[in-house]
């Protein structure tokens, strides 16, 4: 899974290189990878957040049953930290290509990636400190590239 997810993310950012140096094809690539990593993120990110990844069973099949939580309130960080980075994400590819509706995604995506963080913050939960590193980790990476993206719509780059 994580091999996965790397490979998205490096062709991510080759297409986004691609897009700012103008050679064709680029742009097309970006929408692609980034469209695919966004639904990565929101379909894997259970798996990508627990150990479930980590045992043997069908991923073709994977349901909420499946998805093994200690408690009520991590089940509610996994949904919304998914939901969150799926948003980030296509908030920054629609600010990138001048689509309309980027900056609502990408502000929207940002205050609940601020409200996940501190959701994180102030729970108990078992394993807290490797579950939560892990969200945290890609929740801080793609909210500081949002907020980058935001500045520079606002002018403060």
């Amino acid at each position: 899974m994580r091999k996965v997810e790397y490979t998205l993310l490096g062709i991510t950012i080759l297409a986004l290189f691609l897009k700012i140096q103008f050679v064709p094809g680029g742009a097309s690539l970006l929408v692609l990878s980034a469209s695919t990593l966004t639904i990565f993120y929101y379909m894997y990110a259970p798996l990508l957040f627990t150990d479930i990844w980590n045992e043997k069973f069908d991923f073709s099949q994977i349901s909420a049953q499946q998805i093994k939580t200690d408690n009520k309130r991590f089940s509610t960080i996994l949904t919304l930290s998914r939901w969150v980075l799926s948003m980030i994400i296509l908030g920054v590819l629609f600010n990138l290509q001048y689509w309309p509706g980027g900056r609502l995604l990408l502000t929207i995506g940002l205050i609940a990636a601020v409200i996940t963080y501190y959701l994180i913050r102030n729970s108990k939960f078992e394993n807290k400190e490797k579950y939560g590193q892990r969200v945290n980790n890609r929740l801080l990476a793609f909210t500081l590239i949002g907020m980058i993206i935001i500045s520079k719509l606002n002018g403060f780059i």
